[in-house]
C-alpha cells in the first residue's frame, strides 16, 4: 500500500494548500484526540472537525478553546457534514477518518459514514474548488457495515472528481489537480515511488454491484504497491 501516516499525509497536506489557496478551510470527520485538526489549522483558514464521541469531542473541545480557527462539533458526521460545510464558493479540503476504530471510538454501532459524507458533499460542492481524501482506504473491501472502494469512487465520481489512491487513502480531486498531484510527489518523494494508482477507471462500471466492485477493489488494493528505487542524490 506504500506509507501509512499517522493523520494527514504531509505530501497531500502540502498539495492540497497549494491547490486550494490560502483563503481555503479545512473540514475533518473523526476527531479523535484532535492532533490533524492542529495541523490543518497551521495550513487552512479555519477548520471545522466532527467528533462523534462524547469523550473525544469534549477533550478536543477542551484542548481547542480560544483557539478562534477551530470549532469541534459533537455529533456523527452523517448528520453534521451538512451543517459544517462551508459556502459553495469558497474552497475547500475535506478529510474523512470516521470510521471505527474499536477501543474508545465511536461507532460499533455504525462502522463507517462516508457513503453519507460524500453524499452530503457531492450535493452541495462543487467540483473545481474542493478536495476530498478518505483515509484508510485497505479498510474499504465490502463487508457489513463497509462501503467498498468501488461504492466511494461512484460517489466522488457523481462530485465531478477523478480518484487516485495515494499510499493509504483515496485522493478525489479535478483531473488538473491530480496532474499537480503527481508532480509533487515526484518532487518531493526521490527515494521511494508511491502507491499512486488510479482507480475509478477501473471500478466505475463494476460499483454497480457489490459482487464486483468487491473482486475489483480486492485486485486494486493487491496491486498498489510500492516501488522503492535508489536516491536521485549521489
Amino acid at each position: 500500500m506504500g506509507y501509512f501516516w499517522q493523520g494527514v499525509p504531509t505530501p497531500l497536506l502540502r498539495w492540497a494548500v497549494e491547490t486550494l489557496g490560502p483563503d481555503s478551510v479545512a473540514v475533518e470527520s473523526g476527531t479523535y484526540k484532535g492532533d490533524s485538526a492542529a495541523l490543518l489549522a497551521e495550513n487552512f483558514r479555519s477548520v471545522v472537525t466532527i467528533e462523534r464521541s462524547h469523550q473525544f469531542a469534549r477533550a478536543a473541545q477542551t484542548r481547542f478553546h480560544g483557539r478562534t480557527n477551530i470549532t469541534v462539533l459533537h455529533g456523527s458526521s452523517a448528520d453534521l457534514l451538512e451543517e459544517a460545510l462551508p459556502d459553495k464558493d469558497r474552497a475547500a479540503f475535506f478529510w474523512l477518518d470516521a470510521h471505527y476504530s474499536g477501543g474508545q471510538t465511536a461507532g460499533a454501532d455504525y462502522l463507517c459514514p462516508a457513503v453519507e459524507e460524500l453524499t452530503v458533499i457531492s450535493a452541495h460542492r462543487s467540483a473545481h474548488n474542493t478536495i476530498v481524501l478518505v483515509d484508510d482506504a485497505r479498510s474499504f473491501l465490502p463487508s457489513e457495515g463497509w462501503p467498498s472502494i468501488g461504492d466511494l469512487c461512484r460517489l466522488l465520481d457523481r462530485s465531478g472528481l477523478d480518484v487516485v489512491l495515494v499510499d493509504d487513502v483515496l485522493v478525489g480531486a479535478q483531473r488538473d489537480a491530480l496532474r499537480g498531484l503527481h508532480e509533487h510527489l515526484g518532487q518531493t518523494r526521490t527515494t521511494q515511488v508511491p502507491s499512486l494508482f488510479p482507480v475509478y477507471g477501473l471500478t466505475h462500471v463494476a460499483a454497480r454491484t457489490r459482487n464486483v466492485s468487491y473482486r475489483v477493489a480486492t485486485r486494486i488494493l493487491t496491486k498498489a504497491k510500492v516501488m522503492t528505487m535508489r536516491s536521485r542524490r549521489p
